[in-house]
């Protein structure tokens, strides 16, 4: 008989799908023949074994990515963490005195998903329990509770196990197990749940409608009339969004858009991988690697016959490995193969939703202009590296120690000002390479690795797994050492005053 290791790969990998997780990894440690990539590390065995385990939502841009889902599979269970921030305090899931930024400590299990609505932040765990804390309708709730500081705890869904669900801006759908259908709305009371008269494959929340994949194309319906007939999008579709005025949908690589009720029209956009958005901006994922984002705007200039603007192609996203995209109102977040989370946008009056930093001065060092209205603006110069979201806690120490002048405040007094005008973006850019280098991921995983992320409203979350026994223990003291940056300018100017000149890369110059 052929000894195992002589077999052909093709036949070896027709076998290894029917072994579980141990067994596959003893197999490949066999011997060197057998510890192979093609093995050990095959992307679908671990991707389907991932999905099928623990309710996570799919990657399709990591579907190739073996060690990604390996790892998600090896950790998702004991570490992952609900992180939260923004402006709306109604639905962080955390007392609202705490940080601009912190973990959530409520005991959701082990949380496969976590959602944003315009109010709340909802989370999927693996028991197929959802979870939700906030305002579900949040005119209805601060009608009711004016002038009241309670604040909505977080509370379950009592339906069967949900095996997805989707939160839209003031309700949230939920796809079952048995193959049922539930909303969970805010109508005229918060906890309203009621069966939905679908039978669904997936389901898709938007800002005040819903929708479903089902046979025969894509039903859309109000959000408050679930029972009520549906608008039926004829859509052969693979997967779809739902913005405020269109349905966007994949098929077989090519993007289609359609009004509510309307008829599809392809849109001019490359070969497509993916496609994620909500209310009135979305991402295209496509198959050459680009990512874009583009404006519900597009799609009326197009379905109008009239020169649509082009897409955003913006430099931070591009070979970055862009997962996902979660779009709020007005800020967004790009959740990368590495774990971090990058920022983009604009926090609507000063409500933290980029998660940046929690005071006026580390936003300025962090490359956010704050104008007349009290709205934080990231400068489009940021555009380039992006700017990440740091969940260790020492990171928001030593951008307050750098905001204050660092090691020696007098020193850098000379160059203050030209740091909150004309230098604006090169300390920026200085204090992100800092940031990346001193807090960054320390391994290829790191001890804060984001698999997820979520944002809506003026607020965010994010799904991160913790690694309890590697978090960095750097002593906050190491901060005192470290003086503000003295730079040569875009310009070739020097900034003044006595410390150490240095320079910094300008990649928006290269362009």
């Amino acid at each position: 008989m052929l000894p195992l290791n002589d077999w052909p790969l093709d036949i070896l990998t027709l076998i290894t799908p029917y072994l579980p997780p141990a067994s596959l990894l003893a197999l490949s440690a066999t011997c060197r023949a057998l510890y192979t990539p093609a093995i050990r590390d095959d992307a679908s065995y671990w991707r389907h074994l991932t999905l099928d385990t623990y309710r996570v939502r799919d990657k399709p841009a990591a579907a190739a990515n073996g060690p990604y889902w390996e790892r998600l599979f090896r950790r998702l269970r004991t570490q992952s963490r609900v992180y939260t921030w923004g402006g709306n305090q109604t639905g962080l899931g955390r007392p609202a005195d705490e940080e601009a930024l912190g973990a959530v400590t409520a005991d959701l299990g082990v949380v496969a998903d976590l959602q944003c609505g315009g109010w709340c932040t909802a989370v999927l765990n693996v028991r197929g329990e959802v979870w939700l804390t906030g305002a579900l309708n949040g005119m209805l709730y601060f009608s009711l509770h004016y002038g009241s500081t309670k604040r909505p705890l977080w509370r379950r869904a009592e339906v069967p196990p949900v095996r997805q669900m989707s939160v839209g801006r003031k309700h949230v759908l939920m796809l079952c197990d048995d193959g049922s259908a539930w909303a969970w709305v805010g109508i005229r009371n918060e906890d309203e749940v009621v069966r939905v008269n679908h039978r669904a494959r997936t389901v898709v929340a938007g800002w005040d409608r819903s929708s479903a994949r089902v046979e025969g194309g894509i039903a859309v319906w109000s959000d408050e009339n679930s029972d009520k007939p549906h608008e039926l999008i004829d859509a052969d579709a693979d997967t779809h969004i739902l913005l405020e005025h269109f349905v966007v949908f994949l098929s077989d690589g090519q993007l289609f858009a359609s009004r509510v009720p309307g008829t599809p029209f392809a849109l001019p956009l490359p070969p497509t991988l993916d496609v994620q958005g909500s209310f009135r901006r979305f991402g295209v994922f496509t198959k050459s690697g680009a990512v874009l984002v583009l404006e519900q705007a597009f799609l009326e200039a197009f379905e109008a016959g009239q020169p649509p603007p082009e897409p955003w192609t913006i430099p931070a996203l591009q070979n970055t490995g862009v997962l996902t995209l979660a779009f709020g109102d007005y800020h967004f977040h790009a959740l990368h193969a590495d774990g971090t989370i990058s920022s983009y946008g604009t926090e609507p009056q000063d409500s933290e939703a980029l998660g940046l930093g929690l005071r006026v001065g580390v936003k300025t060092i962090r490359g956010m202009e704050v104008l007349r209205n009290g709205d934080c603006k990231l400068l489009p110069q940021t555009y380039w590296t992006g700017r990440r979201v740091y969940f260790n806690p020492h990171a928001e120490k030593w951008l307050q120690h750098m905001a204050t002048g660092g090691a020696d405040p007098g020193e850098m007094q000379p160059r203050f000002h030209m740091t909150i005008t004309t230098a604006k973006p090169e300390v920026s850019e200085w204090i992100e390479r800092q940031l990346r280098t001193r807090f960054g991921p320390k391994d290829e995983w790191g001890s804060w690795f984001a698999i997820g992320v979520a944002a809506a409203g003026w607020h965010s979350a994010a799904l991160v797994l913790v690694d309890g026994e590697g978090v960095d223990s750097e002593n906050p003291a190491d901060f005192i050492k470290d003086t503000f940056p003295r730079l040569v300018l875009a310009d070739g100017t020097e900034m003044p005053g006595t410390a150490e000149l240095q320079t910094v890369e300008m990649p928006w110059l290269e362009a």
